[in-house]
């Protein structure tokens, strides 16, 4: 029997789309999460739980061979959550992880462990780690957790750096999100820095691919893998392809800094902050990731490209959209 595999925050867009890809590859799997996902692979189980408390962690640990831990708090949440899910969350989980006798673990990262903006792009895994606020600072304090944890037992983990993750079900509030909102009800999309910020994606399917390639593979232990489509794009590129997908009418409005900051702070006193706090130093300067660790170690490379992603995104989101009017 395949050994059973545990997603952390597996009811969230990137823990279903793994679940439902190793369910499809004959693999048990149990989802923990604080909330039942609307959606399980045949034969998958759920445990509903809080991972900062250990009697919720432990039972859920038991029988587990291998843990992908996504279970997060983003960026909008604020400082004090996010440290206390994140960071307190991760190593509660990683003690009941050693005392059941896990296997391995793959920790789900971020890109924003480089800075927002990183200081120099593309950011390769030996790049230097800033933080920029809280849920940067949780990331790195939980790769360093999962990478200690690793060094001082049989537990085997490696970590995945993932930059803003395009599927089905997205629901983050990344000026990203802004962006498609407003092609979708057919307005202008300004862009700051004149739109030629430069940004990584990847699609929730390959991201999910690259957790379970770093699984599966002994000689991942012990490593961080950046994973990203095979070029970033430039704001510009990505309005763009929005609009196509969306079938939009908008029209891209690039706006000099000194505007864009004008729009951000008017969209602020009005309650429609497209920019979590984390990113907003970052929101104008570019920031994208060299792959090429992932596909040499892993033999993991990107099967879509950003206008499919998007297609697919598009085609969830209006259905989303019709039946909350519905």
């Amino acid at each position: 029997m395949s050994e059973l595999c545990m997603i952390t925050g597996g009811s969230g867009m990137l823990g279903r789309e793994l679940a439902f890809r190793l369910a499809s590859l004959g693999r048990p799997v149990r989802i923990f999460d604080i909330a039942e996902p609307r959606l399980l692979p045949d034969g998958a189980e759920f445990v509903k739980g809080d991972l900062r408390n250990p009697a919720d962690t432990d039972p859920a640990c038991v029988g587990v061979s291998v843990i992908y831990h996504l279970a997060a708090l983003d960026a909008s949440s604020s400082g004090d959550d996010i440290r206390s899910v994140n960071i307190e969350g991760t190593a509660c989980l990683l003690e009941s992880a050693a005392i059941s006798g896990v296997r391995k673990i793959v920790f789900a990262s971020s890109s924003d462990v480089y800075g927002s903006p990183p200081a120099q792009s593309p950011c390769h895994e030996e790049s230097p780690l800033v933080s920029t606020g809280p849920f940067s600072m949780s990331k790195i304090a939980g790769e360093e957790l999962c990478l200690s944890m690793a060094a001082s037992s049989d537990i085997k983990a490696s970590v995945i750096r993932m930059p803003i993750v395009i599927g089905p079900g997205l629901k983050d509030q990344h000026i990203m999100r802004w962006i498609v909102n407003r092609a979708v009800e057919h307005k202008p999309v300004f862009l700051g820095a004149g739109g030629r910020a430069i940004r990584h994606y990847v699609d929730s399917g390959d991201c999910a691919d690259a957790l379970i390639a770093a699984s599966d593979n002994d000689v991942s232990a012990g490593h961080c893998f950046n994973v990203g489509y095979d070029r970033p794009h430039t704001d510009e590129e990505f309005a763009r392809a929005v609009i196509r997908a969306a079938k939009s009418f908008s029209i891209i409005v690039p706006a000099p800094r000194a505007i864009s900051d004008a729009v951000l702070q008017i969209a602020r006193a009005t309650g429609e902050d497209p920019v979590p706090p984390d990113y907003r130093d970052g929101v104008f300067g570019d920031s994208w990731l060299a792959t090429d660790k992932a596909r040499a170690l892993l033999g993991w490379r990107p099967q879509k490209r950003l206008p499919v992603s998007l297609h697919d995104f598009m085609r969830w989101h209006k259905r989303n959209l019709l039946k909350n009017i519905g």
